[in-house]
């Protein structure tokens, strides 16, 4: 009959940032295994794999690093609607603006931090109300002002913003933005 395996970690002997019930959990499923499989009785395989599973555990649990900044217009307005959107192909970060146009980047919630890495940034949801002339009357009888792009349509794209940034540790990371030019008229519709 097998012995149960006890962890040969106490809190003491490793103190890290990592709870202890989640490192006995990972033990735990690396004894398991190694009774089920001939292979990994090798009590070196056993070593060697224990230690590449939690140091990559350890390594991929940091915090993200913090990107903060501010977006503005040439005249140093804020834009105060929208969100900032951070992407590298693979993973989005992204921060609401708020009324002095600042954000904070997070990847499962506000302000939570991105990876290192290099960035292609674009802004979404940058809407105001239109002009009230051109408000709709929808099924119901409510009259719906339209919105329209606050910033250049560019910015909106993350390949046309021509915005990049490089993240490494804390950043802050403040984005110029234009106006629509002025030929762009948001009521146009194509028939």
């Amino acid at each position: 009959m097998r012995e149960a395996a006890v962890s040969p970690f106490t809190k003491s002997q490793y103190p890290h940032p990592v709870p202890l019930p989640r490192v006995r959990q990972i033990l735990s499923v690396f004894l398991i295994i190694s009774f089920e499989s001939p292979i990994m009785l090798n009590h070196h395989f056993l070593s060697s794999a224990l230690f590449c599973f939690i140091a990559c555990f350890v390594v991929g649990c940091g915090d993200g690093h913090t990107v903060t900044g501010k977006v503005t217009f040439p005249d140093g307005t804020p834009l105060t609607v929208g969100k900032v959107m951070f992407t590298d192909g693979s993973k989005t970060a992204s921060g609401d603006l708020n009324a002095r146009g600042e954000y904070r980047l997070g990847m499962e919630k506000a302000g939570s931090g991105i990876p290192a890495g290099t960035y292609q940034v674009y802004i979404t949801g940058a809407r105001i109300e239109g002009d009230p002339a051109f408000a709709e009357t929808i099924e119901d009888g409510t009259s719906v002002i339209p919105l329209i792009l606050a910033i250049d349509h560019r910015f909106t794209v993350p390949s046309l913003s021509g915005l990049t940034c490089e993240v490494k540790g804390r950043t802050e990371f403040n984005i110029p933005v234009e106006k629509p030019p002025a030929s762009y008229n948001p009521y146009l519709r194509p028939n």
